[in-house]
């Protein structure tokens, strides 16, 4: 355990596809402790290796004709996991792979921007402002 979001996938293909899904990849971790997995015991194809690429930024897992298969038309993975030390989240773009690149919506970890920590600041003073106006009345 990382102390922070874990992230959790499952990539099905569509039963009409004509095309088996090989691999998928997720956005954002740069500056991310990753711990990436799968759930055991697993409903659905098992991903046969799990990487990141050497800027830290995308996390995939692939998945091999070779070993425990793609996922086929109709079919899912495994539940894929990352647990993090990230300790918030927003919508980013996952990539699925067919032979061709798909995008598709997702979550990821993020780094606040300093404005954000400044707007939460504000609202905690405003809060703590109206408890202690309610206490006094």
């Amino acid at each position: 355990m990382l102390g922070g979001l874990t992230f959790t996938y499952r990539l099905s293909n569509d039963a009409a596809s004509f095309a088996a899904l090989e691999r998928m990849t997720n956005l954002n971790f740069t500056g991310f402790l990753t711990d990436v997995s799968y759930q055991t015991p697993a409903a659905g194809v098992v991903p046969t290796s799990a990487d990141r690429d050497a800027s830290g930024s995308s996390v995939g897992w692939s998945f091999s004709p070779l070993a425990t298969g793609v996922i086929p038309a109709g079919g899912s993975s495994a539940l894929l996991v990352i647990q993090t030390n990230a300790q918030f989240f927003a919508p980013v773009n996952a990539n699925v792979i067919d032979g061709s690149i798909g995008v598709a919506a997702s979550f990821g970890p993020v780094v606040p921007e300093p404005a954000s920590f400044t707007l939460l600041g504000i609202g905690l003073l405003s809060v703590g402002a109206l408890s202690q106006r309610r206490k006094r009345r």
